[in-house]
């Protein structure tokens, strides 16, 4: 199937998403601050074209879920009949200059040849909404396999999925006869989070990890803990000073205040590593600010 992918919001902004992560795990945090402040400005934008057309096309298929081929049928007609009334002038002229902007900032070659797990998915949208709004000339056989890709992925959503695992994770029993039950079982859960998660977690999650597993006691891993999530507060207030955004702002402050109280319950309760470990990780985007 022909298919520019330079052309297609889907996968540039998975493409944009993944070089920000690569960044900070490199400590490239120049590179990173800059993608992040493109993917900002075309993504995020209110104004932006891009962005209009990735939340009515690419990001409802990417999150959608529906229960049949049926309603994934009908979804997918919804869907195309919103490409068909893209204006491809402004969409085009937006996407050179992103395009511009990141040849300023990094390799473009090396960027776009990077694997991306929703390829086909974004792919198949494209190639199916321009074979239907320019008549690109996809045979029956293409246009059958694109359709296939979308209404699978819709029928069965792994990105939703992830996005309820990654909820499930650490949760554990919490009732009181089973103290020792759910100690062990947070021990377990911990194991599978690194195992799943290894190739994301940064320096401060690695050693938080370690230290709960290999800590003489549960009072040493809460002093140690505790002295952690000092840390990290403190970080938030500061680099919440400089930030403009209300929003971001407001969502900051309530990460705050949640940090805080978890600092003063128990900290082994396993919400609470979850919260913690996702706050380190918040540490690292805010050098992007």
């Amino acid at each position: 199937m022909r298919h520019n992918k330079i052309r297609n919001p889907g996968i540039i902004l998975e493409l944009l998403n993944k070089k920000i992560s690569s960044c900070i795990a490199i400590g490239n945090i120049d590179e990173g601050k800059s993608l992040f402040n493109l993917m900002r400005k075309y993504f995020l934008s209110k104004s932006g074209y891009i962005r209009e057309v990735y939340d009515r096309i690419y990001s409802p298929i990417l999150y959608g879920e529906t229960r049949n081929h049926y309603y994934a049928g009908n979804f997918l007609g919804y869907i195309m009949e919103e490409y068909v009334n893209i204006d491809e002038e402004d969409l085009n002229r937006e996407i050179n200059k992103l395009i511009a902007d990141i040849d300023k900032v990094t390799n473009r070659k090396k960027l776009f040849n990077e694997k991306i797990d929703n390829y086909k998915l974004h792919a198949s949208i494209k190639c199916l909404g321009d074979h239907l709004k320019k008549d690109i000339g996809l045979t029956p056989k293409d246009r059958l396999q694109c359709e296939n890709i979308i209404m699978e992925h819709l029928n069965d959503n792994q990105e939703v999925k992830k996005l309820n695992e990654s909820h499930k994770v650490l949760k554990t029993i919490k009732t009181k006869d089973e103290i020792a039950e759910q100690n062990l079982a947070v021990a377990i859960a911990m194991k599978k989070f690194k195992e799943r998660y290894n190739h994301t977690l940064n320096d401060d999650q690695n050693e938080f990890l370690i230290k709960y597993l290999t800590s003489p006691s549960n009072r040493s891993f809460c002093r140690w803990a505790e002295k952690k999530l000092d840390k990290v507060v403190n970080e938030i207030k500061e680099k919440k000073e400089s930030i403009k955004d209300d929003k971001l702002q407001e969502k900051l402050q309530l990460t705050q205040r949640k940090l805080e109280v978890i600092n003063r319950e128990n900290i082994l309760e396993s919400d609470n590593m979850v919260n913690l470990l996702l706050s380190f990780e918040l540490i690292n985007t805010l050098k992007l600010f």
